[in-house]
């Protein structure tokens, strides 16, 4: 299984992590993300205390199986780079992907697409008709509370 989020889904394979220090740093990004695992329809609310990172399958952004957005609609582009760390007191080192921001868009121009996201995400718990009519920030609220319990879709 290549799941976007390997903590969600359960994998022994080490994950990538956005680096939450770099984002901050990019202005334009208007938390929480939102991130889409377009193969398994799930999605992942990533908030701004995140200070660790968030947990992201290396192989779900070089497959480009996921997309992001800022809370504003703006597509967030990432990109997976390889970085040494130190293990065994650091007389060793090992190599492991992490997931780093690339960049976003100037306009936040996909709101439809990430309302329409959140609309399909959230009709397995609420009723469709209903959450068509919800703003995108309670959509978004909305998801951040499904709860993470389950191991695949």
């Amino acid at each position: 299984m290549t799941g976007l989020v390997r903590e969600a889904f359960g994998s022994s394979r080490v994950t990538g992590r956005i680096s939450v220090e770099k984002i901050m740093t990019m202005g334009r990004i208007k938390f929480p993300l939102i991130v889409e695992d377009h193969i398994w329809h799930d999605v992942l609310i990533i908030s701004a205390s995140d200070d660790q990172g968030m947990p992201l399958d290396p192989d779900s952004v070089s497959d480009s199986t996921c997309r992001v957005f800022d809370a504003d609609g703006r597509r967030v582009s990432l990109k997976v780079i390889p970085k040494q760390t130190p293990v065994m007191a650091g007389v060793a080192r090992t190599s492991v992907e992490q997931v780093t921001i690339e960049g976003t868009d100037e306009d936040p121009s996909h709101r439809e697409e990430l309302r329409d996201v959140l609309v399909n995400y959230l009709s397995r718990y609420e009723h469709a008709e209903g959450l068509k009519s919800w703003s995108l920030e309670r959509l978004i609220h909305r998801a951040a509370d499904v709860p993470r319990h389950r191991k695949s879709l």
